[in-house]
């Protein structure tokens, strides 16, 4: 339990777990996307598929692809985010974070 303890106080897994649950919003609205694009009941598939011209189908793809198609640039913004604010001041974390995640992706 001690080494235990030490790994959860170092700054990286700190930064780690901080990260992780800045994107919990994003991957919870991905989901949700997914789920209602993907629903197994064929009635449901025609009808958004066919609604206002397929528009229902399109904008759930368009949240899809925003969230999940993306997300390897949203964990990289949110643990740098997190790893700067751990090591420096919290007013200084605003652009330095994007520029450290455009870097390093």
């Amino acid at each position: 339990m001690k080494t235990i303890g030490r790994v959860e106080k170092t700054t990286v897994v700190r930064s780690i777990r901080g990260g992780l649950l800045l994107v919990i919003p994003v991957l919870i609205i991905g989901a949700f996307s997914l789920i209602l694009k993907e629903f197994p009941v064929d009635p449901y598939k025609e009808f958004i598929s066919v609604f206002a011209g397929g528009m229902i189908l399109k904008l759930l793809e368009i949240i899809y692809s925003a969230t999940f198609g993306v997300l390897s640039i949203y964990m990289t913004y949110s643990i740098s985010r997190a790893y700067m604010k751990t090591k420096s001041d919290p007013d200084v974390v605003s652009g330095g974070a994007a520029i450290a995640s455009l870097i390093s992706f």
